[in-house]
């Protein structure tokens, strides 16, 4: 079974709107129901699980209209949002795969998906897309730059075997790492990287919802 977890639990205070980025229109459908047709493209068995502020619980079921889904409360964190929504199933089989979505990355496509997927059923308990980073970056407090060669600019979604991402979420210092890939290294001790040659922006601010609205 294949668990998609959407998380639509952020507030999206940078955009400057009064609607969090992810249930803002682009060309009349939500930013978050973007994902969700290319999740509806998966072959294999799969659930559907959103996190959410219960506040927008009606307007979700209004666009998935009849789809199958377990709506989970948002925690006051990324990380808590998560390992709520790790929570909500009960019975994990061995061979379970979880993929942890962020709602503003928009640009999800199928290819994306399937990749990540063969990349758990071939044998490796992770699959974190990534791109090179290509550009300058400075430290400041060091005042020198610092070489990229080796940095990997993370994405997501991040999919993993269910059971050992839910064994890694249940450190007690969830606060100190950045997204699940951290916190599943800080168990497991190592990550399958997959390089993502498509678009997979994350829509941030007000110049990013307008770039959606021309690209998608």
């Amino acid at each position: 079974m294949i668990y998609f977890v959407l998380l639509c639990g952020g507030k999206g205070e940078r955009t400057g709107l009064d609607t969090p980025k992810q249930y803002v229109l682009i060309k009349n459908k939500p930013v978050f129901m973007y994902s969700i047709d290319q999740y509806n493209k998966i072959n294999d068995a799969k659930k559907l699980i959103i996190v959410a502020d219960p506040h927008y619980f009606g307007f979700i079921k209004e666009n998935l209209r009849k789809q199958k889904v377990t709506l989970v409360e948002a925690g006051a964190s990324r990380q808590e949002s998560v390992y709520n929504a790790l929570k909500s199933v009960r019975k994990i089989n061995n061979d379970d795969i979880v993929m942890i979505h962020d709602s503003a990355r928009a640009y999800l496509n199928i290819d994306l998906l399937n990749l990540l997927i063969n990349e758990i059923k071939n044998g490796n308990d992770s699959a974190i897309p990534y791109k090179n980073c290509v550009s300058a970056i400075f430290d400041s407090e060091k005042q020198r730059y610092i070489t990229t060669s080796n940095l990997k600019i993370i994405e997501t979604p991040q999919v993993f075997n269910f059971k050992k991402l839910k064994e890694a979420y249940k450190n007690k210092r969830l606060e100190l790492y950045k997204d699940d890939g951290s916190i599943y290294l800080n168990k497991h001790k190592c990550l399958n990287f997959v390089y993502n040659p498509k678009i997979n922006t994350k829509i941030t601010t007000r110049e990013d919802l307008e770039e959606a609205e021309r690209r998608l």
